[in-house]
């Protein structure tokens, strides 16, 4: 999986998470609703870990170690395209 379809992956079920988030908010007994949040949660963590394995950090205060700060080294968020098509 490419950089970009693994950032356009891990926005989808980041989002899923908050979306499922407020409509938990105004029905919290709703099981259903709850599963799935645990379930995109987790997709989420999976992403993110794979991600950051293969490309590094996704924000500045995951950085490990203090041997450089690469972080300038990755893509700005403007550097990067989510439209379809576009390379």
């Amino acid at each position: 999986m490419s950089r970009k379809e693994l950032l356009k992956k891990l926005s989808a079920a980041s989002f899923a998470v908050v979306d499922l988030q407020l409509f938990l908010d105004t029905h919290p007994k709703d099981a259903t609703a709850l599963a799935t949040m645990q379930k995109y949660i987790k997709e989420a963590a999976m992403l993110r870990k794979e991600f950051e394995s293969r490309f590094g950090p996704l924000k500045p205060q995951d950085i490990y170690g203090d041997t450089s700060f690469e972080w300038v080294n990755s893509p700005w968020p403007w550097d990067v395209c989510f439209v379809e098509g576009d390379a």
